[in-house]
């Protein structure tokens, strides 16, 4: 690799860092398909706050920092979301579509030699976040249905 060559890595704090407002179409498209349920409509500044929220998943996980942003909205985030009436299979299915949509819209920032490299490393980093969120929700909905939550 030469020293001005990037690494898919490289380039996607890069683009998070330069263009967040960018992505938030994802949050939208992802609330306009049809059938996704929700236990109420979300304001447009909840949709900007879960996209940079995820921006910031992403951008702590790109640069291999612990997951503290990531461990605080499974731990606060994700019960809040089922106090309100969301249950774990619509937060998983707007999560995962949500997820599609902005890997689509990532990989098209991603030079073409590092594509492929980045469709692996986003699959591993959904499939995790996804089995973590799904384990949250979960166990906010025992605690919420216990009266803990």
């Amino acid at each position: 690799m030469t020293s001005t060559a990037t690494t898919f890595t490289e380039e996607l704090i890069r683009l998070l860092d330069s263009e967040p407002r960018t992505f938030i179409d994802a949050a939208h498209e992802t609330d306009r398909l049809p059938g996704m349920f929700r236990a109420r409509d979300y304001a447009e500044a909840e949709l900007e706050q879960l996209n940079s929220g995820m921006l910031r998943l992403l951008l702590e996980a790109l640069r291999n920092e612990p997951p503290t942003f990531r461990t605080i909205f499974l731990e606060v985030a994700i019960p809040s979301f089922i106090r309100e009436g969301e249950g774990p299979a619509s937060l998983i299915r707007w999560t995962s579509s949500y997820l599609f949509l902005l890997g689509s819209a990532l990989s098209v920032g991603i030079e073409p030699q590092h594509r492929h490299a980045f469709t692996l490393w986003f699959a591993g980093f959904t499939g995790s976040y996804l089995a973590d969120l799904l384990r949250a929700a979960i166990e906010a909905s025992g605690a919420a249905q216990s009266g803990d939550g």
